[in-house]
């Protein structure tokens, strides 16, 4: 549980830590206690959108976080303070998985809303309402997935089947009010093959194409087999030149989108094509297995987040199994070729699951999720390593 006077400690040990003369550069990674969000959230947090000022969006389950009302949504000052600026009503949002940011600086919510509640709402600067964005009342399922295009329409993918009494399966398009869009039609959408195991689509990226990468857990789209990735056209149709080869043995849960279009891949997958991989791999623009990028053995179990920064080093957060058979869940920092970064000490005993990494302006990378401990000092689901904007690797 949360120790107000451990925490203090720990803080105070931090900035001596930070004032000690430098043994050598390596440096990053390092937790930094000075980033202090309190009690922080009473439940869950899901996703995180770091704002261009340096403060932090975060979402999930919570009703509260420092102690204050906020329903699911929540902002944080750079010094990870609550934002007593930003309060979003109880009723507005359900749980949220998912977050997009607006050029307007308005956010769009995504998740899960019950009793009512919508499971996707667009909230002004200030946390309050937009009601010029309205998804409508009839709605069956999750949403795991939101991304916004340079037009202003929105991707949302999840676990539904229908919207307003549109029939869609996992993905969708709305407009910029949150009608679905009806020049968007991905046919069937995704399935499994199985009619007791529900297909989900759990990630999106929009490439500068405008084509989107969408992965998740599925076997098939609108009948044609693509397991676990696939990319859709501009007008929701599947892009045949993007062809993985017979795919993921397992759900991908996490996409990162390089410059030249290459993408990552993270999840709960051991081959692609057929052949073993890593729980990391990096497909080219025609979906084939590239391997001038071999990531290392640092995660035997799903890798749920993954991000490039500024260098084109990969931050990663998973699962690996110790000798011992235990679950270690970790964050470590991959060089643009795959290889561990030992300029990054990362974490590697967090006790609990990492569900969403973040790069800050100053390069530092923030984590949330199930963790109340990170880096042998308490916290309360939120974390905050200490990174250079320029590095090695």
């Amino acid at each position: 549980s949360y120790d107000p006077a451990m925490a203090s400690f720990a803080r105070m040990w931090q900035r001596i830590r930070r004032a000690m003369p430098e043994q050598g550069s390596v440096r990053d990674g390092i937790l930094d206690i000075g980033y202090d969000p309190g009690a922080g959230a009473n439940d869950r947090i899901r996703c995180l959108l770091p704002l261009a000022d340096g403060r932090l969006l975060v979402g999930g389950d919570f009703t509260a976080f420092g102690g204050k009302p906020r329903h699911h949504v929540a902002r944080l000052n750079a010094d990870g303070s609550l934002d007593p600026a930003f309060a979003t009503p109880a009723g507005i949002t359900g749980a949220v998985f998912a977050m997009a940011l607006q050029p307007d600086g308005r956010v769009v919510v995504a998740g899960w809303g019950a009793l009512g509640t919508p499971s996707i709402a667009r909230l002004h600067p200030d946390g309050g309402p937009d009601p010029s964005f309205s998804l409508g009342t009839e709605f069956f399922g999750y949403f795991y997935a939101v991304a916004l295009q340079c037009d202003g329409r929105l991707l949302v993918g999840g676990s539904y089947t229908g919207i307003n009494g549109v029939r869609l399966r996992r993905i969708a398009r709305l407009l910029p009010d949150g009608r679905v869009d009806p020049t968007f039609d991905p046919g069937e959408g995704f399935s499994n093959g199985h009619p007791e195991r529900e297909a989900t689509v759990r990630c999106i990226v929009v490439r500068p194409d405008g084509c989107s990468l969408v992965g998740g857990d599925f076997s098939h789209f609108h009948g044609v087999a693509r397991s676990g990735i696939a990319c859709l056209r501009p007008d929701g149709t599947l892009d045949p030149t993007f062809d993985p080869q017979g795919g993921f043995s397992g759900p991908v849960s996490a996409l990162a989108l390089r410059p030249d279009g290459r993408v990552l891949v993270g999840g709960n997958y051991t081959a692609l094509g057929g052949r073993t991989c890593p729980r990391i791999v990096q497909l080219d623009a025609r979906g084939r297995w590239d391997p001038s990028f071999a990531p290392d053995r640092c995660f035997t179990g799903e890798v749920t987040s993954l991000v490039v920064d500024a260098q084109g080093r990969v931050l990663a957060a998973g699962a690996h199994h110790t000798p011992y058979g235990e679950v270690q869940d970790r964050v470590v920092r991959l060089t643009p070729h795959g290889h561990r970064d030992p300029s990054f000490l990362g974490l590697h005993d967090l006790d609990g699951q990492v569900r969403s990494l973040a790069l800050a302006g100053d390069g530092s990378v923030v984590l949330a999720g199930d963790i109340t401990r990170a880096g042998g000092l308490p916290c309360r689901g939120l974390a905050w390593l200490k990174c250079a904007m320029e590095g090695s690797g």
